[in-house]
């Protein structure tokens, strides 16, 4: 679970099809009402990096 800014107003089906387009990222949901990004990954095989841009873009 990863926090989403709280004045981010972007596309929150856009980001979570950015998210699961990561590698080693299973699924991924956003929901903006609650400020929360869910990911299911590989926890051997995910590109915590790239999620971690992608998140931090939101602050």
């Amino acid at each position: 679970m990863f926090h989403i800014g709280e004045s981010w107003r972007g596309d929150a089906e856009a980001l979570s099809r950015e998210l699961a387009g990561v590698a080693g990222v299973h699924e991924a949901s956003v929901l903006l009402a609650d400020r929360v990004a869910y990911l299911k990954v590989s926890q051997l095989q995910w590109d915590e990096t790239e999620v971690r841009r992608l998140i931090d873009a939101t602050f």
